[in-house]
């Protein structure tokens, strides 16, 4: 019974995280212009749950939990470079990851009271971007797989939270 329970978690993963998802022509996420340009960026640590938006389907939300941290202008601009760069991200047409991720770090960057949030779950190499526009739509946001920008990402994370020891034990080699 329990391998049909996950043999059927996998199915669905795969569905809600693979095949229905819209793969842009350009690899990786696409900024409206909140990432490249935003005059704040905080990252948090995420609750390992998943909250339904405010009851509807197709909206699960992942909670920040503590006091942000506020980057420093240098790893704040590395991370936009990682994040906007075509090279963090594997080609499209690639193999679908039967991963349901749950972000453990999440990401905000502001500009003129807009706002981008970037989840990311390093166990399945998955990002989420979730915009202001895609929350007040209960929309889940776009999904992109980082495993080229895996180690990078880690060691920014590493960076940003130094003293926490979940993040300071993941790996930069996924071998």
């Amino acid at each position: 019974m329990r391998v049909l329970i996950k043999a059927g978690w996998l199915l669905l993963a795969a569905f809600c995280f693979g095949c229905s998802r819209n793969i842009p022509e350009k690899r990786g996420i696409i900024d409206d212009g909140v990432i490249a340009g935003a005059e704040s960026v905080q990252a948090w640590r995420t609750e390992a749950s998943v909250n339904r938006v405010k009851g509807i389907d197709g909206g699960d939300y992942f909670k920040p939990t503590g006091d942000g941290v506020v980057l420093k202008l240098e790893l704040a601009k590395s991370l936009v470079t990682i994040l906007l760069s075509e090279e963090s991200y594997p080609r499209p047409g690639g193999p679908v990851k039967a991963c349901l991720p749950l972000p453990g770090v999440m990401i905000r960057f502001s500009k003129t009271g807009r706002y981008a949030d970037v989840f990311i779950c390093f166990e399945c190499e998955i990002l989420i971007l979730r915009t202001e526009a895609d929350e007040k739509a209960n929309a889940y946001g776009q999904s992109a797989d980082f495993d080229p920008s895996h180690a990078e990402l880690v060691k920014l994370a590493k960076a940003i939270f130094p003293t926490d020891s979940t993040i300071q034990s993941l790996k930069e080699s996924r071998k």
